[in-house]
């Protein structure tokens, strides 16, 4: 792993009972050993140096001038402990400092991580037990609520969460009215994950939820927060090609099915027909053309259900197809 701001590449190293970690002191007394956060991480062998996966967050925090301790001096992270001849103790706690600390060269004096990171500017919110930092999150954190890398975010140091600066503002609505993929109840927002009586996924993308979702406590239905706040279905379609004699509309719940234009299995929120003995469509499926043009035939090729009886060999891979689904 390459890691900004550090010339050598970082080795992963786990399975221990409780990593060593040359940014923090946690340790076995601490009763984190269960947290497989702590039991792995990476370090260098240039450097001498291990870090926790929680705790990888610091090659964020390169430099700062925002330490009310220095004010106007640039702080910078180190990587190989204290330099010569100075006091290797932190000047805020006393505490000895680790490989990794932050170093004035202003005014030789050193600081440990968490007192540098513990004074940054925080966010403080009602729905997180911890401070929030501000970072910018780079490509290899997602957002807990659109689910996307990239950009400046508010972190935790302690939990991994990440929320991009945009999103943090889905949080301020603690409760959802008439959603349209649930209109008969509120939502309420949760952020310790979903109830242990439900089955702990979306209902409309069938994904684990992950600590942040929506929950109806009255129906158990779930819903994450990328499908209740970033995707929109629409709970009809209308004219569609792969099946344009009535309206299908959106069950948004998990149930098991089979997909009548593909013929596979489905486990949540498919498209239906009601009007046509019942017939269930994928939600990608129940956008499928009618006909498509293919490269390799002179002629459009029109979906077809069923195909009947008889052996079918797709064109295309040669694979047998199944009785009843395809295009021909």
């Amino acid at each position: 792993m390459q890691v900004e701001g550090h010339e050598h590449r970082l080795g992963r190293v786990g399975n221990f009972p409780c990593l060593p970690c040359d940014a923090c002191d946690r340790s076995n007394r601490d009763g984190i050993s269960w947290n497989p956060s702590y039991r792995e991480g990476f370090d260098c062998r240039e450097c001498d140096f291990r870090v926790h996966t929680k705790c990888i967050f610091v090659f964020k925090i390169l430099e700062t001038s925002e330490h009310p301790s220095h004010d106007g001096h640039c702080i910078k992270l180190l990587t190989t402990g204290a330099p010569d001849n100075i006091d290797p103790n932190c000047h805020i706690c006393g505490k000895r400092t680790k490989r990794l600390l932050y170093h004035c060269s202003s005014c030789n004096l050193n600081l440990d991580i968490h007192c540098v990171v513990d004074a940054l500017s925080h966010l403080n919110i009602p729905w997180h037990h911890h401070p929030l930092l501000m970072l910018d999150v780079g490509d290899d954190m997602l957002c807990a609520v659109c689910g996307k890398p990239g950009g400046y975010g508010y972190c935790c140091p302690l939990c991994w969460l990440v929320v991009h600066e945009e999103c943090i503002s889905v949080f301020d609505s603690p409760e959802i009215t008439d959603h349209s993929y649930h209109a008969r109840h509120s939502l309420k927002l949760l952020t310790e994950g979903a109830p242990a009586y439900t089955d702990l996924k979306c209902h409309i993308c069938g994904r684990d939820t992950g600590n942040f979702l929506y929950h109806c406590d009255i129906c158990k239905f779930n819903m994450d927060m990328v499908c209740a706040t970033y995707t929109s279905l629409p709970m009809a379609l209308s004219k569609m090609k792969v099946h344009d004699e009535h309206t299908l509309a959106l069950i948004p719940r998990l149930i098991s099915f089979i997909c009548d234009a593909c013929g596979e299995k489905g486990d949540h929120s498919p498209y239906v027909c009601l009007q046509c003995d019942i017939m269930f469509f994928h939600q990608g499926c129940a956008r499928l053309p009618r006909v498509i043009h293919v490269n390799r035939h002179d002629h459009r090729v029109y979906y077809k259900y069923p195909l009947g009886l008889g052996e079918w060999k797709c064109e295309m891979c040669n694979n047998e197809g199944r009785v009843g689904w395809g295009r021909a």
